[in-house]
């Protein structure tokens, strides 16, 4: 009878499990649909026009400010909750003759609200402001870092290392995800995106930017870097990219890149809950930009955002939208 009970308990748990899965993936699928629809209704992202002197601008770049600084705030309170330290840095090649607008005022809103949370505040932009754009970057075919670039970064990077070299953290995790970044693990290719600039990507088993593994068991200090493509390091091999040479640089250290193209301000936070973390690194150096306040506009989040669940727009951004592009 025991043997029956079990089986029967058996059958109706797999057609439970089986209906909770079949559940799950419609759902998926919902969410990726709609999501796919509200891009199709919204398909344009502003940028700059976003910052016109006009009442409605001012009131959505109010809103996306407001998104972004408790997004920073949640990022602040996970990285802390695990004894480990923030430092935000600010980073673009829109400097010099090429600023902008955006990273303007963006550079000046995130330091003010470093200051706010007391996270440290560095601008990693003053050398490179003083330099030819086509010395750093890889200007005209891409307006990413070139060698020089990535070289130039690494030692402005190396004094806050350097400060924060005795700080550890109080967390540690007993069971862990498989991978702590977004990027597909154990991959070796040559990718050129289209511009004629061939490079070598390589990720770990853990799919970070990097050419070692992450042990299970921590030795050294590490320290994690999250950010957009300014820290991935597009069209360069692994070789040349800024945090690579840091770990040449301090080989009693372990520098963990997790930088993914596009990436904001709510994927940094969503990336390190659900994944980062788990890498128990003692540092976290997040590496930002004015555009960020811009990419929490609905429409970008719904185009770039590793988040699947779709984004309506709040009544400002609609009508913006409508003023802008529905006319």
């Amino acid at each position: 009878m025991m043997k029956k009970t079990n089986l029967a308990f058996a059958l109706t748990t797999g057609i439970l499990i089986m209906a909770c899965s079949d559940k799950k993936q419609t759902t998926v699928e919902q969410t990726t649909n709609l999501k796919e629809t509200v891009q199709a209704e919204y398909p344009e992202i502003p940028r700059e026009e976003i910052l016109e002197d006009d009442t409605l601008s001012t009131k959505v770049y109010n809103e996306l400010k407001e998104k972004y600084k408790n997004q920073l705030t949640e990022l602040q309170k996970a990285v802390t909750a695990n004894g480990a330290q923030l430092i935000i840095t600010f980073l673009s090649p829109e400097v010099g003759e090429s600023l902008t607008k955006s990273n303007r005022i963006g550079k000046e809103l995130v330091e003010g609200y470093a200051k706010d949370l007391h996270v440290p505040f560095y601008d990693l932009t003053q050398k490179l402001a003083k330099l030819d754009p086509k010395v750093v970057t890889q200007i005209p075919k891409d307006g990413h870092w070139s060698k020089e670039g990535a070289k130039i970064i690494a030692e402005e990077l190396t004094p806050i290392i350097k400060q924060y070299g005795t700080v550890k953290s109080t967390m540690t995790f007993t069971e862990k995800p498989e991978t702590f970044g977004d990027l597909l693990p154990s991959n070796d290719e040559i990718l050129d995106g289209g511009k004629g600039l061939p490079y070598r990507v390589k990720t770990n088993a853990q799919g970070l930017r990097m050419d070692t593994d992450v042990s299970s068991t921590k030795t050294k200090q590490r320290i994690l870097f999250m950010g957009d493509s300014e820290m991935y390091f597009p069209f360069l091999d692994n070789k040349n990219i800024g945090t690579n040479l840091l770990q040449t640089a301090f080989p009693d250290k372990e520098m963990l890149n997790a930088a993914n193209w596009g990436y904001s301000i709510d994927d940094y936070v969503s990336l390190y809950k659900e994944k980062a973390q788990f890498a128990e690194p003692d540092v976290v150096i997040l590496t930002v930009n004015g555009n960020d306040f811009l990419d929490m506009y609905f429409s970008h989040r719904n185009r770039f955002s590793r988040n699947k669940q779709p984004q309506s727009p709040s009544q400002a951004e609609k009508s913006f939208y409508q003023k802008h592009y529905q006319k």
